[in-house]
């Protein structure tokens, strides 16, 4: 996901981008040190293809018949992002929903800002049963920005 929000561009995780002294009040305080954006490598796509997917997935938070539209619909920052729902066999990764058969797997990964992305975010929420809303990955995401 942050491939196609950054252009293409494939760019390696980090959790902080700088580090600062703290204030003596307690603040954040003078920059001491700042991470370096690592571009690991680049999609050879074309722009039009990249820009098509993007508008794809701004349609699924925001479009008429977006799976999560009614999530993000007056949200802001504006985001774009892949709602799923679907059904799988868990009992591999939890031993104890051995009996239990078929469960609902609720997916939801976005970034934000749509316009110039700093964040993405990915949700799975496995284990459900079925009648859980389609968009509850979504709202926990929508949480987290």
């Amino acid at each position: 996901m942050s491939t196609i929000a950054n252009g293409g561009t494939r760019i390696a995780p980090r959790l902080v981008k700088e580090i600062h002294e703290t204030s003596p009040k307690g603040g954040i305080g003078n920059l001491e040190d700042v991470i370096p954006t690592k571009i690991m490598n680049t999609l050879q796509v074309e722009k039009k293809i990249l820009d098509h997917i993007k508008e794809g997935l701004y349609r699924v938070t925001h479009g008429e018949n977006g799976t999560s539209a009614s999530t993000f619909k007056n949200y802001s920052p504006e985001v774009a992002g892949k709602n799923r729902d679907c059904r799988s066999i868990l009992f591999w990764a939890n031993p104890a929903y051995k009996n239990e058969g078929c469960r609902k797997l609720n997916i939801h990964f976005m970034y934000a800002p749509y316009d110039n992305p700093e964040i993405v975010v990915s949700v799975v929420a496995p284990y459900f049963k079925d009648g859980l809303p389609s968009d509850y990955a979504a709202k926990i995401a929508k949480k987290s920005v």
